[in-house]
């Protein structure tokens, strides 16, 4: 670095940044360490000035710097520091999280307390609150910057982290500023019939129900003789009938054992059959190929309704949250938009919703195309020089069919398999609930292609060495202690049944961790690359990093050319054994491009 840091914090009247209180302002030389209160007229130029003469640091950048820049502060793309993300690329399952409040206790640096001076609806800004306001302000910049320098020193100890959160992470922050800032455009009269359509079909659904389960047994009502008489009367034991509930853990339990002799399998920590989705799913029943369905569409009725709550006129914004994964990948809150169904009718019809600006404008998508079965087959080919797979993703030819021929099974269950691999699914699941079927299929993929179970003990051995730590192929640490049995057996607190079922869980998640840690750096990368040049070359927004899918708004004019520089893009040669490739899709709303 070769200007001083200088800490940054600002307290706002609201969590959108509406109004900008005070900027809490700490520099790392100790030249510069006060509270300012804002003025529109100067601060911003004084702001812009210092960023100049000083590499701003903040926690949650992407909130501070979007705001700064929204009140006229100029504040460059990646020309900032976040120990937020610093705290996350050095430890991403740091257990008290990353938050200023735990760090400080850590390192003996307190956080302030709000002093009452808080309340849900932002800060209270008066006569008397403002100083006390401002000492809280100054007192997170203060722990902000031993934070800064502690993990600074932690991460220049590892160059490929250092590497990854200066070339990666850090400048990240910025397409998510864009992403939050750009939103979705939701097709509000297509929601609206999709609402009704759902409702309609979920009335049709209990009255199927209904005509196969009427009733249930409710409340019981017992008497010691039999009955009860009072005032002449006689009441009679007696067992009252509910109207079945599809909502209704016991009503399913009850309904399933009475009407086809359900023998359950699983069980929930308090003993009662297990009734989740997955169960459900298996089970080939009338009444649960009805449950199934209901259960989809009570989801996606909750979720559209949920969307036209949120609306901002026709957008739909949403919180893309970088620190929260132990593996790199983005999640999404506030409303989730990374758990929309991609498949069957209705998946289309959600999907369908979000849509382009309007006229003159497109919608254009590109998905990374396997890419954890790429990233698979470069490790093979780098670490055990097992190339066939590799060769398969360059030959452009079937690449389940591969699989399928080189382990000796059908192409569904090569799929299957690739899964199983990939995520560390175990025998019963392989065998679709058939476990001695499950685990030959994974002996014939270890007799076929021995190479994948040399490379997964060589990953376990070298995360074991080093204590619990391996990196992606980008330098991304992963951070697994449990795989080691001494570890383990102190989480277990001795239990050695408990210590061995850690250490397997481990030794999957690790594998998984490597794929996937792995597959998140190389989207990252790309939706990066196509960030830097979108704007100033095709007028392009960037809307959102979903799974392997990035999505854009782009002018109608520079819709194909955009698609081609996408389809160049998602073709870097960022895995040194493997190529990658994504195919661009341009259309009207999100189902077109998918």
């Amino acid at each position: 670095m070769n200007k001083q840091a200088l800490i940054i914090d600002i307290e706002t009247n609201n969590l959108a940044g509406d109004e900008i209180w005070c900027v809490g302002l700490v520099s790392d030389d100790l030249f510069i360490n006060n509270c300012i209160e804002w003025d529109e007229d100067t601060t911003p130029a004084y702001l812009s000035q210092l960023f100049e003469e000083y590499i701003p640091v903040f926690h949650n950048a992407k909130f501070d710097v979007r705001v700064l820049r929204e009140h006229g502060v100029h504040i460059e793309p990646g020309s900032y520091w976040d120990t937020m993300v610093m705290s996350y690329v050095w430890n991403p399952r740091r257990e008290q999280g990353h938050g200023l409040e735990s760090w400080g206790k850590e390192l003996g640096t307190l956080k302030a307390v709000d002093d009452g001076v808080h309340s849900d609806d932002g800060w209270v800004w008066n006569d008397t609150t403002k100083e006390r306001i401002k000492r809280y302000c100054l007192q997170d910049c203060i722990v902000t910057l031993k934070l800064f320098e502690y993990l600074l020193g932690k991460l220049k100890t590892d160059p490929k982290a250092l590497a990854l959160l200066q070339d990666i992470e850090l400048p990240f922050i910025d397409c998510l500023i864009e992403m939050e800032s750009t939103g979705f455009y939701i097709d509000v009269d297509a929601s609206k019939s999709m609402v009704t359509e759902l409702e309609q079909r979920q009335g049709e659904l209990l009255s199927e129900m209904s005509s196969v389960v009427p009733f249930v047994p409710g409340k019981e009502v017992v008497y010691k003789k039999g009955y009860y008489k009072r005032n002449g009367e006689v009441f009679y034991s007696r067992c009252e009938l509910d109207e079945f509930n599809p909502s209704s853990s016991r009503h399913i339990i009850w309904a399933l054992t009475t009407l086809y002799g359900w023998e359950p399998e699983k069980f929930t920590p308090s003993g009662q059959p297990a009734t989740d989705a997955d169960t459900l799913e298996g089970l080939e029943y009338p009444l649960t190929v009805l449950l199934n369905e209901y259960s989809v569409l009570v989801k996606m009725h909750g979720m559209v309704t949920g969307y036209m709550e949120r609306l901002d006129g026709r957008r739909l914004y949403g919180n893309f949250n970088q620190v929260v994964t132990k593996t790199g990948r983005l999640s999404s809150s506030d409303p989730n938009l990374q758990n929309i169904p991609t498949n069957g009718v209705w998946g289309k019809k959600m999907r369908s919703l979000f849509c382009s600006p309007g006229a003159g404008w497109k919608m254009v998508g590109c998905d990374l195309s396997n890419i954890e079965g790429r990233v698979l087959a470069h490790y093979l080919s780098l670490v055990c020089k097992e190339t066939r797979m590799a060769e398969t993703f360059a030959a452009g030819v079937d690449f389940h069919q591969a699989n399928a021929d080189a382990w000796g099974v059908t192409r569904k269950e090569a799929k299957t398999l690739l899964y199983a691999i990939c995520y560390g699914a175990g025998a019963a699941k392989v065998g679709g609930g058939d476990k001695k079927r499950g685990q030959q299929l994974m002996d014939t993929v270890d007799a076929n292609m021995p190479a994948l179970k040399r490379l997964k003990e060589m990953v376990w051995e070298t995360c074991r060495k080093r204590g619990g730590l391996i990196h992606s192929q980008f330098g991304r640490r992963l951070y697994y202690p449990e795989i080691n049995e001494s570890y383990a057996m102190r989480k277990a607190q001795g239990d050695k049944r408990e210590a061995k079922q850690l250490v397997a869980q481990a030794e999957r998640r690790v594998f998984n961790a490597l794929l996937q840690g792995t597959a998140a750096d190389v989207l990252k990368h790309i939706v990066l690359t196509v960030w830097r040049d979108s704007q100033l070359d095709y007028g392009a927004y960037l809307i959102a990093n979903v799974h392997d899918e990035g999505l854009y708004y782009v002018p109608d004019e520079y819709a194909d050319i955009f698609a081609l520089r996408l389809e160049e893009t998602f073709a870097l040669p960022l895995l040194s054994h493997c190529p990658i490739m994504g195919e661009p899709k341009t259309g009207m709303n999100w189902n077109d491009i998918h």
